[in-house]
């Protein structure tokens, strides 16, 4: 019985040490809720309907939106626009919601948009090709 509880331990703490104390690295990688990788930065779909965007360079968060899916159709919400968009556009962003098809693709997927009033926000989701995130190798 001993042995049980020490290799439960062991094993709770190894898995501890691939995570921080946000969770990242416990995250289900792909899928939703998931993690992608979109070329500059990496997007997480959590749990909870939040879609957070993360600038792999300044390892800060781009963008935070709100997300759900039903029948292939993600509809989203943006609760913190880009910094880089204009103020007319992110005051549109805040207040009227985007519905996008999610295309399948080898290793991923994209959006495509089927209705989106603002300014910006359908060229910045359908510029990006959502691929499966890779997990860097833990450094020994």
């Amino acid at each position: 019985m001993k042995k049980l509880i020490l290799g439960a331990v062991a094993l709770v703490c190894a898995t501890s040490a691939l995570a921080d104390h946000h969770g990242r690295g416990r995250e289900q990688l792909n899928g939703f809720p998931g993690v992608y990788d979109i070329g500059p930065a990496t997007a997480t779909f959590t749990h909870d309907g939040h879609w957070v965007v993360t600038s792999k360079d300044a390892r800060v968060a781009v963008t935070i939106m709100t997300y759900a899916i039903s029948d292939g159709v993600m509809t989203i919400g943006t609760l913190s626009p880009p910094p880089f968009a204009p103020q007319a556009a992110q005051a549109c962003m805040r207040s009227t919601p985007a519905t996008y098809a999610i295309v399948d693709r080898e290793g991923g997927f994209s959006l495509k948009v089927l209705s989106d009033p603002c300014p910006l926000r359908p060229d910045v989701l359908q510029r990006f090709d959502f691929t499966d995130y890779e997990r860097p190798a833990q450094a020994q």
